[in-house]
Parts: C-alpha cells; sequence; structure tokens
C-alpha cells in the first residue's frame, strides 16, 4: 500500500465535511462498482448537468462491496442501505483528480521499488517508473514510459514510443502500438474552478 488515505484526510483533501458513520475508516484504492472491496471508494461519474442513475446503476450501486462511493447526487442519501458509505462532492472527476494528484505527491517522497519478473526483455532507453511493476514475458521496446505504480501484465508487448501514465493497469497478453499514450490528459484530467 503506497498512500492509504484516512476518511479524514480524503474529506480534507476534498474540502467536505466528514460523515459520521465514515469516521476512522481507511481508503487503499480508488475501484470500478464491480471490483471494489470494504477498503476501497468507487466513484460514481458525473453525467452531464446532474446525476442519473437507472434502476440498473441502482442494483450495481447497492451490490458494490465499496467502503465509500464518491458522488454528487443526493438522492442515494435517501437509501439507508448507502447513506452510510456516500460521500457527496460537488464533482467526482474532479475528487478523482484531486485523489491522483495526493497520491503522485506521497509518492514523490516514498519511492517504493520497480518490481520487474526477470523474463522480461526491457531496453535500456525505456524508463520505468518507481513502483512500476512489469510482469513475466513482458517486451517493452525503445523510448517506452512506463508510469508510477503502473502495473504490466504477462506476455504483453509495448512498442516503441508507448507511453504509460502513473496507476495505469495494463492487463496479460496486449499489443500497444507505437506512440500509444495511456492515462493522460482524459480520465483524471479536471479543471477546478
Amino acid at each position: 500500500m503506497y498512500s492509504v488515505l484516512t476518511i479524514e484526510t480524503l474529506c480534507d483533501l476534498l474540502s467536505i465535511k466528514v460523515p459520521p458513520a465514515l469516521t476512522g475508516n481507511v481508503i487503499e484504492r480508488i475501484a470500478s462498482l464491480e471490483k471494489a472491496q470494504q477498503t476501497d471508494a468507487a466513484a460514481l461519474i458525473n453525467r452531464g448537468e446532474a446525476s442519473v442513475f437507472t434502476a440498473i446503476d441502482q442494483a450495481k450501486i447497492r451490490a458494490s462491496r465499496a467502503g465509500v462511493i464518491l458522488a454528487c447526487d443526493a438522492h442515494l442519501l435517501d437509501d439507508p442501505a448507502l447513506a452510510e458509505r456516500v460521500l457527496l462532492v460537488p464533482d467526482t472527476i474532479e475528487a478523482l483528480a484531486r485523489i491522483k494528484n495526493y497520491q503522485g505527491q506521497q509518492l514523490d517522497h516514498h519511492r517504493p521499488p520497480i518490481l520487474i519478473d526477470p523474463t522480461a526483455i526491457i531496453h535500456p532507453s525505456a524508463i520505468i517508473e518507481a513502483g512500476a511493476t512489469i510482469g513475466p514475458r513482458v517486451r517493452i521496446d525503445a523510448a517506452v514510459v512506463v508510469g508510477k505504480m503502473a502495473r504490466i501484465g504477462a506476455d504483453t508487448h509495448l512498442k516503441p514510443n508507448v507511453v504509460i501514465g502513473d496507476f495505469c493497469l495494463i492487463g496479460n497478453n496486449c499489443l500497444i502500438h507505437s506512440g500509444v499514450v495511456i492515462g493522460s490528459d482524459g480520465f483524471g484530467f479536471a479543471v477546478s474552478s
């Protein structure tokens, strides 16, 4: 675990009050609703001006094991099963960007080791950042950048000039073609007022 957040730190980071039901909880990572566990946070992404969730979405939200759900829809507080886990934020995209920025700052202070499987083949010009994990039989070509805490799965090939951003997960048996950038501006990029 590279940057465990207490709920108090998370709420301070997001400039919101700590809900009494969540006091003392910790968050180890951000995960999808489906994959989140008790020590994870999941985010419900804004949909235009207002968050409107279908019955299917609501079932997924209720079924999630996430310890904390970041959302901007106050109607979720009407459901007693969810109310204790929901953190209301003005903008979930901005909240995720703030969390990612905080995690990056923590990494700058606590440089976790780079883990490279001995069967991986890495070109000498490639840059592998702190905390990255390179799986078995991975091939990394010239001028590739693998960001902080990124994970590259087994039997994956990163062709020349690929950039894998911080915290990205690339699965097994992937082929990423030359010049592809994953994890840059887009998801996680937010402009705040």
